[in-house]
């Protein structure tokens, strides 16, 4: 979706960034789940979604996205005159993969049980975290067989996922940092982040000073981040294709 040339004022010198995603994860987790994502791109603004590959209704989920994709290659959306008035690019939406390992069942045979309840589901994110604490190379490889996959279920019936995320935030779990950047590269998916650090926005304004001074002390440049500034490393990421499986931390130098 194209930015708006109405910018509040931390953003007024800033060049627009060229779009906005508006993103809806779990996509496949149940039929209510599906439809209320499909909808909201057929009526709503909905840009990208991520499909929960090992969820229960992922295969239907991806039949809908075909015939959402229809909707939209020939103008049947629902939403298309207000995307229009938005000057909205004719674009295929996203779909991306949704790497889960805390909910339902492992799509890989030969799953270590260590990591399984006794119903044979992911354990959830605590019992997870636990296991890959204490060891967690022993579990890389069935982790790593894993999450492939979850992308293959995709690549086996016609769709090349357009990014990559993870269900409750399993990429940040110990131990899966370089398993997951050997996925990008295998399936040729570019990510980038942004960790900024304290931005002057509305809350922090209305900080009183003494507050404020305490939170910029142990930032080396002595300030707040400001907005554009932030809009500049995500404009940056969205523009280089070259850059990918990296974070850009936007902080003064605070984890320096």
């Amino acid at each position: 979706m194209s930015v708006s040339s109405q910018t509040s004022p931390g953003l007024k010198d800033v060049a627009p960034v060229g779009a906005v995603v508006l993103h809806a994860d779990d996509f496949g987790m149940n039929r209510h789940v599906t439809e209320g994502i499909v909808r909201g791109f057929s009526h709503g603004l909905l840009t990208s979604t991520s499909l929960l590959a090992n969820a229960p209704d992922a295969h239907r989920a991806l039949g809908e996205w075909r015939r959402l994709e229809q909707q939209r290659t020939v103008g049947r959306l629902g939403s298309g005159e207000a995307r229009a008035r938005l000057g909205e690019e004719i674009a295929p939406f996203d779909l991306g993969i949704h790497l889960n390992l805390t909910q339902g069942r492992p799509l890989s045979p030969q799953f270590p049980a260590e990591l399984l309840d006794s119903a044979g589901m992911f354990s959830g994110i605590g019992p997870l975290f636990r296991h890959l604490r204490r060891r967690q190379h022993r579990f890389e490889p069935a982790l790593g067989r894993e999450l492939a996959a979850q992308i293959e279920f995709m690549l086996d019936r016609g769709f090349a996922p357009t990014h990559l995320n993870g269900h409750q935030y399993v990429e940040m779990l110990p131990g899966l940092y370089g398993t997951i950047r050997a996925l990008l590269a295998r399936y040729g998916i570019r990510v980038g982040a942004v960790a900024p650090g304290f931005t002057h926005t509305d809350i922090l304004a209305a900080m009183r000073p003494e507050v404020l001074d305490k939170l910029t002390a142990p930032v080396p440049l002595k300030r707040l981040g400001k907005p554009e500034e932030i809009a500049h490393a995500v404009q940056f990421i969205f523009e280089n294709d070259f850059f990918t499986g990296r974070c850009l931390e936007l902080d003064g130098g605070l984890r320096l």
